[in-house]
């Protein structure tokens, strides 16, 4: 016995939206991370690279190495664990639980978005425009 491969006129349809879902799926864009940056009343600085995602988070300590870190579930606010370090917090504030060190308070000074900025719109050739770009 043999298969028919043969594709008939009305299932080309079908073929032509199963093509389109695997496509849309394989050429989503790289998700995109942003930085926090965080000050802490001892000096040090955190930067912490949320990726678009909310599963990970990577920190980076003053000059420290990077950790990357895995979220988990939380009450309320964000939450996120591993290699003994932890992260947590609400709103502006967030602490760091460091292996074998105190913890860590931080106040959020800044946020550094990654997404690519969009490029500036040229105006038309004929319309022209102020230096406050009025026309």
């Amino acid at each position: 016995m043999t298969a028919n491969l043969s594709w008939s006129p009305s299932k080309r349809p079908l073929l032509a939206v199963t093509a389109l879902l695997v496509l849309s799926v394989a050429i989503k864009p790289a998700a995109a991370a942003s930085t926090v940056v965080y000050d802490c009343d001892d000096g040090t600085k955190l930067n912490a690279v949320y990726d678009n995602d909310g599963e990970t988070v990577t920190l980076k300590i003053d000059y420290g190495v990077p950790v990357v870190l895995k979220q988990a579930v939380s009450g309320s606010g964000i939450r996120y664990t591993g290699g003994g370090y932890e992260l947590y917090g609400k709103a502006d504030w967030a602490n760091v639980v460091r292996p074998g060190q105190s913890e860590l308070a931080y106040k959020e000074i800044g946020r550094i978005n990654a997404r690519p900025a969009r490029p500036p719109v040229e105006p038309d050739s004929n319309e022209q425009r102020d230096a406050n770009g009025n026309s």
